[in-house]
């Protein structure tokens, strides 16, 4: 199990999961706890942090999705915000997402054949 903090939010990975643990005024806005299956995730978005304002890594599960903006993103259930001096915290938890999301994308989906050809009488 390994676990990152970030601003107002841990992210931990299990066996299974990914797991955003809120506190605070996120916990109450966003909600206290996120939980995706590992399986799901299928890109992120980074946008880092300046001197100014909080960076994110926003998390597409099960579908891509457009990056949100400055607006949007500190409401997303799947976004984690994180400060300048977690940065190389972060970057391990960055690192570990292209991994995930490599190893989803080459994943070899389920072959469906098609249904038995009836047998034609002669």
């Amino acid at each position: 199990m390994s676990r990152w903090q970030g601003y107002g939010a841990a992210v931990t990975i299990t066996d299974q999961h990914l797991v955003i643990e809120r506190s605070g005024l996120l916990a109450r806005t966003v909600g206290p706890r996120e939980v995706v299956s590992l399986g799901d995730v299928v890109d992120f978005h980074i946008k880092q942090p300046s001197i100014l304002t909080n960076g994110w890594i926003q998390l597409c599960v099960s579908r891509i999705r457009p990056e949100l903006g400055r607006a949007a993103a500190p409401s997303d259930p799947h976004t984690v915000l994180f400060k300048r001096n977690q940065r190389n915290q972060m970057g391990q938890l960055l690192r570990y997402l292209q991994q995930l999301v490599d190893y989803n994308r080459h994943q070899v989906q389920p072959v469906i054949s098609a249904p038995p050809r009836p047998r034609l009488a002669w």
